[in-house]
């Protein structure tokens, strides 16, 4: 289903039988909030994240799963919502599947480390009985522990444990997802000789461009993998680089609509403006962002 500022996705069914409801949202190229009911979910994994829902229903009953854009207006992705009832007597994947979908809310409710937890709980529960739902609650616990509870060394190794749990044919999107986020755990922890993890990060985004390519929604990781490579290039002493990097980012941002990434690559080529003491770039650039 397309999705967007101005269009969400919903699916509505009425429910056959009692049991245990899973109500499954998967985002192609979009960042999106999820609601069933009252509640509300989304993931730590931008554009590709999965979120779910998990509750008791009866027959009958009419339940309504929506997915809304949470990005910038004007950009449009996918989304696939699907209801299934949970087998009775499968107690670990109701297990999995109740952690799974209770970590989604505290992600929402900015809950960091106990959505971290409640991904670990998912993940020991999908196990080797599917390791692709357990490969997604590592790449979540990897966002997590990159991003709001900073531990980089961390989330290198998560992002290594997800990439193999995904298998030989994962989605594109999600791929080029978690190959972004090595590189960015990489770059920023103290793994291995300075020259090796250049050398190392270069090639995670080499990789990523092969499974960008294959997305019909990859070219919102372009500028992402600019902006990367400006740090990279700052880090090496080169600012000259790191700017060209920041403003061919800005400019595929500015295309795409994606303003988000787009202030993201303004503010950093300000602060190398400033850094530089050419204030008149930097409040340019700075206004730019604020605009």
């Amino acid at each position: 289903m397309p999705v967007s500022g101005t269009t969400p996705a919903q699916l509505s069914a009425t429910i056959p039988a009692d049991g245990l409801l899973r109500a499954l949202v998967r985002p192609d190229g979009v960042s999106i909030i999820a609601t069933l009911g009252e509640e509300h979910a989304r993931s730590p994994i931008d554009r590709y994240g999965s979120v779910s829902f998990v509750r008791e229903v009866h027959a009958g009953e009419t339940v309504t799963l929506t997915a809304e854009s949470r990005d910038s207006p004007d950009l449009a992705g996918e989304t696939c919502l699907s209801m299934v009832l949970l087998p009775a007597d499968d107690a670990d994947s109701i297990r999995a599947e109740r952690a799974f979908a209770a970590a989604g809310r505290s992600v929402d409710a900015d809950e960091s480390q106990r959505a971290f937890d409640l991904y670990l709980d998912a993940a020991r529960a999908f196990g080797a009985s599917d390791p692709f739902r357990a490969a997604e609650a590592r790449h979540a616990m990897a966002e997590l522990t990159y991003g709001p509870l900073t531990r980089q060394d961390d989330a290198f190794w998560l992002t290594r444990a997800a990439l193999t749990g995904y298998g030989d044919r994962p989605p594109a999107g999600l791929m080029s997802a978690l190959l972004i986020l090595q590189a960015r755990t990489l770059l920023d922890s103290e793994l291995f000789a300075p020259r090796d993890r250049r050398a190392r990060v270069l090639e995670l985004l080499d990789q990523t461009l092969k499974w960008v390519a294959r997305d019909r929604f990859g070219q919102r990781e372009l500028p992402r993998i600019d902006i990367l490579r400006g740090f990279m290039d700052y880090r090496a002493g080169s600012n000259s680089k790191a700017s060209a990097w920041f403003e061919k980012a800005a400019a595929r941002c500015e295309q795409l609509k994606d303003w988000e990434c787009y202030a993201r690559a303004l503010q950093n080529d300000a602060a190398l403006a400033e850094e530089a003491r050419n204030y008149t770039v930097a409040l340019r650039a700075f206004a730019n962002v604020l605009n």
